[in-house]
């Protein structure tokens, strides 16, 4: 059954409205203006939701993996680079040093350019930088990929709770800091299985004459990126928030990530998912409209587009 029609009351005027953030609910008996919140809610929560919560458990591990690993070698490293007690102190804290100082940076991009691009390319380069410091020669080298890991690994770090949270509804939303906050604190656990794993072993690569030298307490922290490089890979898959595409007027983009988001946890067709768009475009006008006593009251205001995402306007009801 269709409900695409709407009450005969309806003025030209009113066609044209349109709330940048919003999207249309196709099968209530009055048609409806959704928010992102009615959109997420109509593509429920299943299997989506689960592979995605997979799917970021390696990359959460980074941040707790590149804050932790320093401890792990000190003792091996003494001895190969001849650290003095200052320079065991600035391995540990330079990674923070990073952190601190691209905070703000990371969070106006993963605003403008998006949660996923952000978590993405951040992580990618977080495990290549971790990869690189295991093939350090001296201290300076190391120094140097640890304070760039602590650099880049800030932004995607943040930017991961929100883009989990942002496929879940109010109800379900409220779950996802437990879920990425045990994932996170779980990756000092995987950090210290793979110190144990490696760094007793003997294993040792030399090329030169010593001049280059890959032993044990390198490969660690070279095995450190792989969590990084996987999960990124694994984020491949999944889509764009939708909540960050409808902030950026791309709603059938938007619309794309609902119904496929329905269909993965439904199993139905992507047709099946009962929402669809407006593209009418109408500017400087912000139109409001409520419900008192069965009669409709309008406010008009002369002012900039109203970015619409918190609540619904209803159609007239017969």
């Amino acid at each position: 059954m269709s409900y695409n029609s709407t009450s005969n009351t309806e003025t030209p005027k009113e066609k044209k409205i349109q709330q940048r953030n919003s999207i249309v609910i196709e099968n209530v008996p009055n048609t409806k203006i959704a928010n992102f919140e009615t959109a997420i809610s109509v593509a429920g929560i299943g299997k989506f939701q689960y592979l995605l919560i997979i799917g970021i458990i390696p990359i959460s591990w980074g941040s707790s993996i590149d804050t932790a690993n320093m401890s792990m070698i000190l003792t091996s490293a003494e001895c190969d680079l001849g650290l003095s007690l200052f320079d065991k102190g600035l391995l540990n804290a330079i990674t923070y040093v990073g952190m601190m100082l691209s905070g703000f940076m990371w969070g106006y991009l993963a605003d403008v350019k998006g949660r996923k691009k952000i978590i993405l390319y951040g992580y990618l380069a977080d495990g290549i930088c971790n990869i690189f410091a295991g093939f350090s020669q001296n201290f300076e080298t190391l120094v140097f990929f640890k304070f760039l890991s602590g650099f880049i690994v800030s932004g995607p770090y943040a930017a991961l709770l929100a883009y989990c949270s942002e496929f879940y509804d109010d109800k379900g939303r409220a779950k996802i800091p437990l879920i990425v906050g045990f994932s996170v604190s779980f990756g000092y656990v995987v950090n210290a299985v793979f110190a144990w794993l490696v760094i007793p072993q003997p294993w040792s690569i030399v090329f030169g004459d010593g001049v280059f030298v890959y032993n044990s307490w390198r490969i660690y922290l070279s095995i450190c990126g792989l969590p990084m490089l996987i999960g990124a890979a694994c984020l491949c898959f999944f889509p764009e928030s939708p909540k960050f595409l409808m902030t950026q007027g791309r709603k059938k983009d938007a619309l794309k990530v609902f119904r496929e988001i329905y269909s993965i946890n439904t199993g139905l067709s992507k047709d099946n998912y009962p929402v669809s768009t407006h593209t009418h475009t109408y500017t400087h006008i912000w139109y409001i409209y409520e419900m008192c006593s069965k009669k409709k009251v309008t406010f008009y205001f002369s002012r900039k587009i109203f970015i619409y995402s918190s609540i619904s306007i209803l159609s007239p009801s017969k």
